[in-house]
């Protein structure tokens, strides 16, 4: 049962809270996962356009908070900044310790944009909804990317807060045919498989 009919229709009931069509008996707050096979350029643009209309700041660097990393955000000055609730067409975070925020700034004279909280597949979000704020963020104008997470390590060397840098991409979730890629491919957003290697700056 994968919450979809073979149209790739929702079969889940959901209700408009705030221009987002969530559910409501997550249990933390008032919103679940809403089940959507993928996202069409024009909407993505749209939820681009709508910062784009509100702030002036225009980012080249991206940065998302993960877990019990928002305080990255504490360090950008003249902030302008959106709660994921208010957003038409944005998930919210259902995770505690999320705050839920794009915030607009500058850090050390750049400009940039954070996420603060982001979204997860054990949330019940599709892989297409966990991938497209990247895609939001791109359109905005962004160039560089620095994602971010809490992560557990097999090397007893390692201690809580080592900063760790990825070196290879290894989808594990692909095994299981899992993918952000699914779905149409539209090619202003790039091929339908691109290349991992190298996907990572050694510098």
């Amino acid at each position: 049962m994968t919450g979809f009919n073979l149209n790739g229709t929702s079969l889940l009931k959901t209700k408009a809270v705030n221009g987002n069509t969530n559910g409501d008996t997550n249990g933390r707050n008032n919103y679940i996962a809403e089940e959507c096979p993928n996202y069409s350029y024009e909407l993505i643009k749209e939820i681009a356009d709508y910062f784009l209309e509100r702030t002036s700041i225009r980012p080249v660097i991206g940065i998302i908070c993960g877990s019990g990393l928002n305080s990255l955000a504490d360090h950008i000055t003249d902030t302008q900044a959106f709660e994921y609730k208010d957003i038409p067409n944005f998930p919210v975070s259902t995770v505690e310790g999320h705050v839920g925020r794009m915030i607009f700034g500058y850090l050390e004279g750049m400009p940039v944009v954070a996420m603060q909280g982001r979204f997860h597949y054990y949330e019940g979000y599709p892989l297409a909804k966990c991938s497209m704020p990247v895609r939001v963020l791109k359109l905005v104008g962004i160039k560089y990317l620095f994602a971010t997470n809490a992560a557990g390590g097999l090397n007893p060397k390692y201690k809580v807060g080592d900063i760790m840098i990825v070196r290879d991409h290894i989808n594990i979730m692909g095994f299981a045919g899992n993918s952000p890629l699914q779905g149409p491919n539209d090619p202003r957003f790039g091929p339908r498989f691109p290349p991992m290697t190298n996907a990572y700056d050694r510098h």
